[in-house]
């Protein structure tokens, strides 16, 4: 059988087309793996930013007396628990609200954009109060829209 230069391109161009089926099949296959990989360190870290941040507040001589006096004065509810705290109290709690705020606007932002599914954040309305109790307004606003962003979440 005498194969022309157009029998021999026509094969050509199938064998190419298979090639590359397989090769976008391939890269749809990585995508998946990589996206999982990407979720999953997503979830460990931040797991282990929560889990730091807990440490550290539990092993505060500071925060959790600062705590400790800010909830029996009815905070957050009673906005004027604040005047319980020394100016030194109050500067290591606020710099406590801005730290943990700061690792939730980070989770938010990451379910936001879609590299992470599974929201392990506080409950909307927890945090917000505290900030604006202490003065931080801006940033409780931001908090408020990252969580406007993120569907199924609880308001």
């Amino acid at each position: 059988m005498d194969w022309s230069i157009q029998d021999l391109g026509a094969v050509g161009e199938f064998v190419s087309s298979i090639a590359v089926m397989v090769t976008l099949i391939y890269l749809a296959v990585q995508t998946k793996q990589t996206q999982k990989m990407v979720r999953g360190q997503t979830r460990q870290a931040w797991a282990e930013a929560t889990q730091e941040a807990l440490l550290s507040f539990a092993d505060s001589d500071h925060i959790a007396v600062i705590a400790d006096k800010l909830y029996a004065a009815g905070f957050p509810d009673n906005k004027d628990a604040i005047e319980v705290l020394d100016s030194v109290e109050r500067s290591r709690y606020q710099s406590y609200l801005v730290g943990n705020t700061h690792r939730i606007r980070s989770h938010l932002y990451q379910v936001t954009i879609g590299i992470c599914d599974d929201v392990m954040a506080p409950p909307r309305g927890l945090w917000e109060p505290r900030l604006r109790a202490f003065g931080l307004e801006p940033i409780a606003a931001d908090m408020e829209r990252l969580y406007d962003q993120v569907e199924g979440l609880e308001k």
